[in-house]
């Protein structure tokens, strides 16, 4: 099955645009407002403006908030076909069936919560300068044309620099990497732990009303 972004919740300027489907057409869609509550498929871009954010729920139970000023392709998005229930995303400790996942981050930041995932899963985010490689976890992750930094509150991602060295940045690590030169990791500062936590714990509340059954 097709796996698809909820949009849980939306301030200030948001907008998504869909890719161009037809090769033949002679003119590219143009963004538009994102409307609360839609599913947005694979191919699309998601752009947030200044002093907004939106909260995202991806079919496999992954919470993302994107900041203002960010820009996030949904690159690829695959769920493999459940039977849903009343229980709520928010609560999920695991995800609920084998996923694929690829965004594509290409200015700005975005904090992440990702569910357990299973043995077969794949969750990646690709900037212009590194690739962060998820299993289950809390983090940031910030990117721009040259440089891209990776703050990891628990679990375990594995960055890839520009120089394609693989770094494990662990629980309350911090990874930066520009686009010459290799990782450089360091403690995570307690604003940062403190603003990553908010941040999930707010997105938690935009999708508090879902259930499976909607991510069906």
């Amino acid at each position: 099955g097709n796996g698809a972004v909820i949009v849980a919740g939306a301030k200030g300027k948001v907008e998504v645009q869909f890719p161009k489907r037809d090769y033949y057409l002679n003119f590219t869609p143009k963004p538009r407002s994102v409307i609360v509550g839609e599913s947005i498929d694979h191919g699309a871009t998601l752009i947030t403006g200044k002093d907004s954010q939106a909260d995202l729920l991806l079919t496999n139970g992954t919470l993302v908030q994107m900041a203002e000023k960010t820009r996030l392709i949904l690159s690829a998005l695959y769920q493999k076909n459940f039977q849903g229930t009343k229980e709520k995303a928010s609560d999920l400790k695991k995800e609920v069936s084998p996923s694929r996942s690829s965004l594509k981050l290409e200015d700005g930041n975005l904090v992440v919560e990702v569910r357990k995932l299973n043995k077969e899963s794949s969750f990646l985010i690709e900037t212009k300068v590194a690739h962060a490689g998820i299993r289950g976890t809390q983090f940031k992750i910030s990117a721009n044309a040259d440089s891209a930094d990776l703050a990891v509150l628990e679990g375990s991602v594995d960055f890839m620099d520009g120089e394609k060295k693989i770094t494990s940045v662990q629980n309350a690590m911090k990874a930066g990497a520009k686009l010459k030169g290799s990782t450089k990791l360091k403690s995570l500062p307690e604003k940062e732990k403190r603003e990553i936590k908010n941040r999930v714990s707010e997105t938690k509340k935009s999708v508090s009303s879902i259930n499976l059954n909607r991510l069906s």
